[in-house]
């Protein structure tokens, strides 16, 4: 360190030669005490860049056509963790089948889905169909995994107003589709697709679901 009045200067790259000389100059009367000026101060280091973390989730120049026309061309969607997307077009622009070929429904014509090992996808349709299962509590657990807690679907039916008991075949549209938002976010999975989401739902079950995804 030199020594500049009553203050201390810090080392740096003006170099040991001219720091030895400076120090000499000063201790020498007469000489001229080396400057703030003079001292050049070091570049400011450069931290190495975080490696990115590749998608949960990615589609990749995706192409369908239904009857001869093209539905989709060039199509792309890639999902992050903590990533909260809104796909947004006007009807029949492809929405709900680009949601499908993203949950592994529907085979594209050409183009790539990748999917990270282990990441659990579940997807919930305009319309659910629930006709095979005898009660809403069965439809619930089919969609859960073999180590997701089996009280999840029962926990979120009774919650959404149900008890299952009911028979899928008698629900109408709201609770119907109370059942399958029960049935999709039973496993708490890693990507949640959700179409037209709030369709036949009352206020305070919109604002249940709002509060739902806010939590996860």
């Amino acid at each position: 360190r030199l020594r500049h009045g009553r203050h201390r200067l810090p080392m740096t790259s003006v170099g040991r030669r001219q720091c030895r000389v400076a120090a000499w100059r000063n201790a020498n009367p007469g000489c001229r005490a080396p400057s703030l000026t003079s001292i050049t101060p070091l570049p400011p280091a450069r931290l190495p860049a975080m490696a990115q973390q590749p998608p949960l989730l990615r589609l990749s120049d995706i192409a369908l056509s239904f009857g001869g026309t093209a539905l989709l061309e060039g199509a792309e969607l890639s999902v992050s963790a903590g990533d909260r997307v809104g796909l947004v077009g006007r009807n029949g622009s492809g929405k709900s089948t680009l949601l499908r070929i993203a949950a592994g429904l529907v085979e594209p014509d050409a183009g790539q889905r990748f999917v990270q090992p282990g990441v659990v996808v579940r997807y919930l349709p305009q319309e659910p169909d629930a006709r095979q299962f005898a009660t809403t509590l069965a439809y619930a657990e089919a969609g859960l995994g073999v180590t997701d807690d089996p009280h999840q679907a029962r926990y979120l039916l009774e919650q959404l107003g149900l008890d299952g008991s009911e028979t899928p075949l008698h629900l109408s549209g709201g609770e119907l589709r109370r059942a399958a938002l029960a049935r999709v976010l039973a496993p708490a999975p890693d990507i949640l697709l959700l179409d037209e989401p709030t369709n036949h739902l009352d206020l305070p079950t919109i604002e249940w679901l709002e509060a739902q995804l806010m939590e996860r």
